[in-house]
């Protein structure tokens, strides 16, 4: 592997970040999919309690619906505090996987092993660069919380599911 244009970043580098990285990709991918069926597992009660959440598409959506459901249906209130805790640390990973996934390498200083990044905000209409730099060590932080969210989030869903059906119903 030979390096990637003129930023530093070597065929060395990226075998070392491949694991990480890949492994925070997959695990926010089960993190997404876990709060859809938490979404949807919920939405009786939501809609019972007289709130009105809107189906969420996106990370940040399911992440604010999430929210949403958690602080303001008294039947699953008792979740709150880990809810709200875990969808902390998951905002936290989410820049990590929201830059990797949408930024542009602008160099990578290997002396401090930080890569740093350019990103268009996606909110501002003029679409403006700001920089996000990341070292080695925080892209393996991030894929070890990943995992820990995306358990979490995994089994809550499978918990609020099997209230509803029973450990044995796995099906509905």
């Amino acid at each position: 592997m030979t390096e990637i244009v003129d930023h530093g970043v070597t065929g060395k580098i990226i075998r070392e970040i491949s694991e990480p990285v890949g492994l925070l990709m997959i695990n926010c991918t089960f993190i997404e999919q876990a709060l859809s069926a938490i979404f949807e597992i919920t939405a009786d009660e939501v809609y019972a309690a007289g709130r009105k959440v809107r189906r969420p598409f996106g990370l940040d959506d399911k992440i604010k619906a999430c929210g949403k459901i958690f602080r303001n249906v008294d039947t699953l209130v008792h979740h709150k505090e880990a809810v709200q805790s875990n969808l902390q640390q998951l905002k936290k990973v989410k820049v990590i996987r929201d830059t990797f996934a949408h930024g542009t390498v602008s160099r990578f200083e290997e002396a401090s092993t930080v890569f740093t990044f350019s990103v268009v905000n996606p909110e501002d209409d003029h679409h403006t660069l700001h920089e996000v730099r990341i070292s080695i060590e925080n892209m393996r932080i991030a894929a070890e919380m990943s995992y820990s969210l995306a358990t979490f989030f995994q089994k809550l869903a499978t918990d609020l599911m099997q209230r509803e059906t029973g450990p044995d119903d796995r099906h509905g």
